[in-house]
């Protein structure tokens, strides 16, 4: 090989050069080369080219490689090759490549140029050159979408395209077309995306493309916090680069056309104007579809027929007509023949006329109610459409026709924009409408007015049981007792889901709000029927807010109506009147809800042990892992913040979490010992965290107690036994946590596959003063131990404590009189101390 040649091409920044030998491996690569890739040459020295070389041309790539180490001479040049980089993303390039010597050895000797930017620029201009062809080939606007993210789809290095609609009221995202390999379309169906900016699956590109209404790209995932919500996901996909396009109606975001490459930086802000560009071309596309759409409502609102047909020149003049002229106008059609269209048009001191030509020349489409003038002169109430029809000249066609019965016209239009096509209600958008209206004349009569929010709870399981069509029927029966109940006046309005709400007009005080929603629940509460004759019970929640007492405007009412609905969803069925402290109670949740997610991410839980001890030798028996959350350097009781995380999603998930660390430390222990860990019902009912739960204790599930909550037993008690049966037959102890303070009940307990109780903290501080209290104790222990079921006496910190509980038998005892919960190294120390 030429030295001086090698020389050359080594010193270049902009070719990348290598050399291949014996077995495939790369012998020698220049700096620009080893940049491409991302290899040092120590690295490339050690690899195979094939490694190098995307799946899509692997199979070529091998047979030219070796025909070339088996000596045949032959020239590639100008073949397009992707390759795989050090980090795991894909490069274009343009590769010329020959047959050599190296070392006394057959090689391939390659040159290869970097295609990123060419291939970019490639990609995006036939995208919007399809997007165009699209656009003017379709009329239905869902049709053109989905061709557009398909078209897409199919370009080399867009390894999956999606267009989604966001919805601003639930802050949620729905994907509608997702086009591109089979196993990124399964792994984005995995994706939790939403565009509510307080959860991390709101703040990726497609949540914040969606409240910035500009294009979002990001060049390498893995250097953007923002997205490290999908890692696991991102890292299965293979992607690197990610753009999310806006795509506008009127300004406002109605769907995010999102694209995924596994090529790094594909996106990045050198192309932004090419983005811009498919931005611009679909979003005035969708205000196209929207007018189209509007047309086709207004022509079923008039019965899609026209009474009369006029077909004018590019210079408005009149050159045919069709319909009865006659009888509408009074003109016979000779009459208007070649005069312009303005003779039909009633011109008043508003300049109807001058307004009418200003929207036909700006738009090319005037479609609205009008005045046509009669050839006596009065006016005529027309709907009135004009469309441009361009062939080798240009031609107006208008459509008029007679609506002298304006009322059912005007129903007709409401009916389709403003009612819920299945009860007949009006939806949400003619409800806040309505409620403003009542505002504006309650602030002057300075009368109370309720908003009322009804949600029928877990309304979702009727449709799973009874079928789509009874749940439809049961939302009509629903909407008609409301309407038959209020007054004809009150509104009622079918909002989102299986949502209603009403607003009681002219209350004189908050007492007759209070009362006439408590009848409609009980009203709404009776059984309903399905055709088939099956009675279905229904439970109810109601969210209030008071006007002018909660808010001024409809928007005010509604979500304070919401907060309410919240607080009733809590204890069903129910009706939750609008209070500040509920706003700071929910408000507080959702802080702690999103704290505690960044506090999993950042490990801020930890657990603490508190051993318990036998009360006769008061030897360490055991301990309970204790959780908490060590935040800035504050303890936050788990009282603050469980509860929360198990209303939500998280709970599983920190759950988990604490089995982990609780198990880590068991395995340290240098002697079996028992250690308790509390469950809470959610993840107990959810066979998926049992199973998960039962796997990681593996071996030492026989040195864990789980300690559950009498809600478990109380919601379902065959469901609980059918649970804790499972967990005994897999090895672990069940403790039955705080004893006594709800609707404890031995009878009960004894039927299931219980262990231990634990005597609640309450008893045992007043024992010592209360005779009445010591006798509980007392019984609860003798008849514990009349079923084989051992005693965990809770909050022992006094001597005279401890001696009662020695006198009646008690098994162990827990407290600050022994000890305190302590962090896992001092817990570590002290049982190795006892051991």
């Amino acid at each position: 090989m030429d030295e001086e040649l090698l020389k050359a091409l080594n010193k270049s920044d902009i070719l990348g050069f290598y050399i291949y030998s014996t077995g495939g491996y790369i012998v020698y690569a220049n700096n620009a080369f080893c940049n491409f890739v991302g290899y040092t040459p120590e690295e490339l020295k050690q690899t195979k080219l094939i490694d190098l070389i995307d799946e899509s041309y692997k199979k070529e790539a091998d047979g030219i490689i070796k025909r070339r180490l088996q000596g045949e001479d032959f020239v590639v040049e100008l073949q397009e090759i992707l390759y795989k980089t050090k980090q795991g993303f894909i490069r274009p390039a343009m590769n010329f490549c020959y047959t050599a010597t190296y070392n006394n050895n057959y090689a391939g000797i390659v040159i290869v140029v970097d295609q990123a930017k060419q291939k970019i620029y490639e990609i995006f201009y036939r995208i919007l050159s399809n997007i165009n062809r699209i656009i003017s080939e379709t009329e239905n606007e869902k049709e053109a979408l989905e061709k557009i993210c398909k078209v897409i789809s199919e370009e080399k290095g867009i390894d999956l395209a999606v267009i989604g609609a966001p919805d601003p009221k639930k802050l949620s995202y729905k994907p509608l077309f997702a086009y591109g390999g089979k196993a990124y379309k399964t792994l984005f169906k995995k994706s939790k995306i939403s565009i509510d900016p307080q959860k991390p699956s709101g703040r990726g590109t497609i949540g914040q493309a969606y409240w910035t209404k500009k294009i979002v790209s990001v060049g390498d995932v893995y250097k953007n916090d923002n997205l490290s919500y999908w890692r696991d996901l991102q890292k299965r996909f293979g992607v690197y680069s990610i753009c999310s396009i806006p795509l506008l109606r009127y300004g406002k975001t109605e769907y995010i056309l999102t694209l995924y490459s596994k090529i790094k930086n594909l996106f990045s802000e050198e192309y932004l104007f090419l983005f811009e560009n498919i931005k611009k071309v679909v979003s005035a596309a969708l205000e196209k579809f929207e007018i189209n759409k509007l047309n086709r409502i207004l022509l079923t609102a008039i019965d899609k027929s026209f009474d009369l047909t006029v077909v004018a020149d590019k210079n408005l003049k009149i050159q045919f007509v069709g319909g009865r002229i006659e009888q509408i106008l009074g003109y016979k059609k000779e009459e208007i023949l070649g005069k312009p269209f303005k003779i039909l048009i009633y011109e008043t001191a508003d300049e109807s006329l001058f307004g009418f030509y200003r929207k036909l020349r700006k738009s090319n489409l005037f479609s609205e109610v009008a005045l046509c003038k009669a050839k006596n002169g009065t006016p005529r109430k027309v709907m009135l459409q004009i469309s441009q029809i361009k062939s080798d000249t240009t031609y107006y066609i208008a459509a008029i026709k007679d609506i002298t019965n304006e009322k059912v016209l005007i129903k007709a239009i409401d009916d389709i924009l403003k009612k819920d096509p299945l009860t007949g209600l009006l939806n949400r958008d003619a409800f806040i409408d309505a409620i403003n209206r009542f505002i504006e004349r309650a602030k002057y009569k300075k009368i109370l007015g309720g908003v009322c929010i009804i949600n029928p709870v877990q309304f979702s399981s009727i449709n799973e049981m009874f079928g789509f069509e009874a749940g439809n029927e049961i939302l009509k029966s629903i909407a008609k007792r409301i309407t038959a109940f209020l007054r004809s006046y009150d509104v009622v309005a079918k909002l989102e889901t299986s949502r209603f709400g009403v607003l009681f007009k002219d209350m004189s005080n908050t007492e007759d709000i209070i009362s006439v929603s408590s009848n409609l629940l009980n009203l709404l509460s009776k059984p309903y029927k399905t055709k088939d004759g099956r009675a279905i019970q229904m439970i109810f929640n109601f969210g209030v807010s008071v006007f002018p007492v909660d808010g001024k405007t409809a928007d005010e009412l509604l979500l304070k109506a919401h907060f309410s609905l919240k607080e009733a969803n809590r204890n069903s069925p129910s009706i939750s009147f609008y209070k500040e402290e509920i706003k700071e109670k929910i408000t507080k949740s959702l802080k702690i809800k999103m704290e505690a997610e960044k506090a999993l991410s950042k490990k801020e839980f930890a657990l603490f042990y508190q051993p318990y001890f036998e009360t006769l030798s008061q030897k360490i028996a055991g301990s309970e892992a204790l959780v908490r959350w060590i935040k800035e350097g504050n303890i936050i009781s788990p009282i603050e913040f469980i509860p929360v995380l198990e209303r939500s999603n998280l709970i599983d998930r920190f759950e988990k979490y604490i089995v982990d660390h609780a198990i880590n430390a068991l395995k340290k222990i240098p002697k079996p010992l028992k250690l308790s860990i509390n469950i809470t019902p959610t993840n107990l009912k959810n066979k998926a965290f049992v199973d998960f739960l039962t796997k990681k204790a593996g071996d030492f599930s026989k040195n864990i107690s789980i300690e559950i909550t009498e809600r478990l037993l109380l919601e379902n008690l065959s469901k609980a036994r059918e649970i804790l049966t499972q967990l005994k037959d897999n090895g672990f102890s069940i403790s039955v946590d705080d004893f006594g303070t709800g609707y404890s009940s031995l009878s009960y307990i004894s039927n299931l596959p219980i262990d231990t109780i634990k005597i609640d903290i309450c008893f045992t501080r007043k024992m010592v003063e209360d005779a009445k209290t010591r006798a509980i104790v007392n019984t609860i222990i003798y008849l514990a131990r009349q079923l084989n079921l051992k005693t965990i006496a809770e909050g022992v910190e006094t001597k005279e404590q401890l001696e009662i509980l020695k006198e009646f038998g008690c098994d162990y005892i827990q407290g600050y009189l022994l000890a305190k919960p302590m962090p896992e190294s001092e817990f570590l120390q002290l049982i190795n101390s006892n051991f």
